[in-house]
């Protein structure tokens, strides 16, 4: 009997195998092309890490085949940028290890499908966003777009509530603000000898959008 290859191997593999089964609850709505774990060397595939990713997805997607479902989205009438956007959350699912994150993709992917609006031109930067920004981001993105503006300013102290969020250098915010620089939600509005202010790009209001709380479908 030949041996089996190294592909074989890893997609015969149990943990793989499972993952494979709970991606096709998806295929309906959402075409994923390669499944990443599927991809895995065979090491990397028969670690403990990859059971318990298995045992992630396989609650997630499952919660989140049945809040489809429950949502009662006409699948066949998904504009592109729709279908590309679900695309993109549904793949970022099975690189996700953080359950704060698989509850904000499992938000995309629904309101991907719900409302047109959001994917609308822009369904690459918000695919793009999606896969790279993190959970701890995530949440620092909707409590400071309350602000109108972020600083970066180690000369005030922020002691009442204004439109602009003061943030002090090298804080734990100073990074978070860093990252969401790089991924294109911050963008500079002016410096000064002592500080930096920054404004939330058009795409950030959409983003919010994507991973807040499903609304019910109008019922007509």
């Amino acid at each position: 009997m030949n041996k089996k290859s190294a592909l074989e191997k890893v997609t015969g593999h149990a943990a793989t195998s499972a993952l494979t089964n709970v991606a096709a609850v998806l295929a309906p709505v959402v075409l994923t092309g390669v499944t990443p774990l599927v991809a895995l060397l065979p090491f990397l595939v028969n670690t403990l890490a990859a059971n318990r990713q298995t045992a992630r997805l396989e609650e997630c997607i499952k919660s989140l085949s049945e809040d489809v479902a429950r949502l009662g989205v006409d699948t066949t009438k998904l504009s592109d940028d729709q279908f590309k956007l679900a695309g993109e959350c549904s793949v970022a699912l099975f690189s996700t290890i953080s359950t704060v994150k698989l509850d904000y993709l499992k938000r995309a992917v629904l309101n991907a499908m719900a409302s047109p609006a959001i994917s609308s031109g822009v369904s690459d930067a918000l695919g793009r966003l999606v896969r790279d920004i993190s959970a701890v981001e995530t949440d620092f993105v909707i409590k400071a777009f309350e602000y109108k503006s972020v600083n970066i300013d180690g000369t005030i102290v922020q002691t009442e509530r204004t439109d602009t969020l003061v943030v002090r250098p090298d804080s734990t915010e100073d990074m978070l603000v860093g990252g969401l620089i790089r991924l294109g939600l911050l963008y500079s509005k002016g410096t000064s000898w002592d500080a930096t202010m920054y404004e939330w790009s058009p795409l950030t209001a959409k983003f919010i959008a994507l991973v807040s709380p499903v609304q019910p479908l109008p019922i007509n």
